[in-house]
């Protein structure tokens, strides 16, 4: 079953693999990264921060640290050497802190692989997503 399961994993991209995935606020919402970052791709011209200060982040890899403590320093690897460092990070801006809401593993492979210290990101403030949620009517 572990083989199985070992091979059937090897055949996903990193797309699929993190399909659904989702990220919160300390107020108990949660939020689609797939909406959120189609919401920001669709509002490039308000949202893409073109070579970013990837110091202004960084901080954020403590979540990947503790990440990498719980699924494993071998696999959290494996998944970091892999990613495509292509795609802007997406980061939330809330009361002036800046959080990953999704790209943990481009942030660490970018500052620790490729010793980059700029990238493409999304920087959307948070009361924008709320506002585009209060506009659908549906969960972001």
């Amino acid at each position: 079953m572990k083989l199985l399961f070992e091979n059937w994993r090897n055949h996903l991209n990193e797309a699929d693999y993190f399909k659904g995935s989702k990220f919160g606020d300390d107020q108990g919402r949660t939020f689609s990264v797939e909406k959120v970052n189609a919401f920001a791709k669709e509002n490039e011209d308000k949202y893409l921060e073109k070579s970013f200060d990837l110091d202004k982040v960084k901080h954020e890899l403590k979540y990947w640290e503790e990440q990498a403590d719980k699924l494993g320093k071998e696999e959290s690897t494996r998944r970091m050497e892999k990613t495509d460092t292509s795609y802007p990070i997406l980061v939330i801006r809330e009361d002036g802190h800046l959080s990953v809401a999704d790209g943990l593993n481009r942030l660490k492979k970018m500052i620790s692989i490729e010793k980059k210290d700029k990238a493409d990101v999304y920087i959307l403030p948070k009361e924008d997503i709320l506002l585009q949620n209060e506009l659908e009517y549906k969960s972001f």
